[in-house]
């Protein structure tokens, strides 16, 4: 049976690799065991492009958060290839146990890998973190389609591959959603840098840019699902289910009809959906910027709800 050894060539411990991964962590909204294992990813990587072609290890400590890697060897009568193998004679110096067929772990000092080193690591941390979060990103909001977020205008600008103007909306976390001009009623012109909007999400992509990725978020203040998040917001026996919104029917900027009934019989539903001196009504009414909102009772014999002009 092979055994392990590791040579410590070097004559003094090397520089230890450090990274504050729990701050990382959270500021980026990754796991951190997702984290080490990108790093390890990232040092195997660039000691084979800067140190030339081996099995690389790398070890992480988890009480002083340190990376160190290590180069395989096997120990031989003579050497062949200096990157994979040591001599016998090389490894008694070093451990006099040391037995041909060995397995010897060269410590890597990582300050040997130079400024190549550093640009070639920093660059695949940025590719690959990017990645891990867009990723999360991607996960997180991809189960909220349909949902309503509230976040802040960080600009306003056309777009010449959409040829529209977007509205690019702060979700937080530095998440931004998309909110193009087409999903908007025409009375969010008046929208400005620095304004609060609600929206919904209507979609989400994962897009792909060279070696990076990015996720786009696509939100909506026009789709059926924005006028019935905000009657779910302002009229709680509608977020209960109690009341059901059967149909919706919008010409933005002008009127929304909204179809709903009940599943209890002692709950009026659209007594309840107007609030008390029409309270609810007006709220949502101030919500979707002052379009008029009819609430219409189901009743089994309606084919489909009509929006007349």
């Amino acid at each position: 049976m092979t055994r392990k050894k590791v040579l410590k060539i070097q004559e003094s411990e090397p520089e230890p690799i450090r990274f504050t991964l729990k701050a990382l962590a959270e500021e980026k909204g990754v796991s951190k065991e997702s984290l080490v294992q990108t790093v390890k990813d990232i040092l195997v990587e660039t000691a084979k492009e800067v140190l030339g072609d081996a099995q690389y290890i790398v070890e992480f400590d988890e009480d002083s958060s340190e990376f160190k890697i290590y180069r395989k060897k096997i120990i031989v009568e003579k050497v062949s290839n200096p990157l994979t193998e040591i001599s016998i004679e090389d490894a008694r110096k070093i451990d006099p146990t040391a037995e041909l067929g060995d397995e010897a772990y060269e410590v890597i000092d990582p300050k040997i890998m130079g400024r190549r080193g550093t640009q070639v690591a920093k660059n695949l941390l940025l590719a690959r973190l990017s990645g891990a979060i867009e990723e999360s990103i991607y996960q997180e909001y991809s189960k909220k389609k349909g949902m309503l977020v509230t976040g802040m205008i960080k600009k306003i600008e056309f777009e010449r591959i959409r040829r529209e103007k977007i509205i690019y909306v702060d979700l937080g976390r530095n998440v931004i959603g998309i909110l193009p001009q087409s999903e908007l009623a025409p009375q969010d012109s008046k929208l400005r840098e620095g304004d609060t909007v609600k929206a919904v999400i209507k979609d989400v992509k994962m897009k792909h840019e060279g070696v990076f990725v990015r996720t786009e978020i696509i939100l909506s203040r026009i789709d059926k699902k924005f006028v019935e998040e905000i009657v779910k917001k302002n009229v709680s026996e509608v977020d209960q289910g109690i009341i059901k919104i059967r149909n919706i029917a919008r010409k933005p900027g002008a009127r929304v009809k909204i179809l709903v009934e009940s599943i209890d019989s002692n709950i009026d539903p659209v007594g309840t959906c107007v609030g008390v001196r029409g309270m609810r009504i007006k709220s949502m009414v101030q919500e979707l910027g002052g379009e008029r909102i009819d609430i219409v009772p189901y009743s089994e014999n309606m084919q489909q709800l009509r929006m007349r002009k």
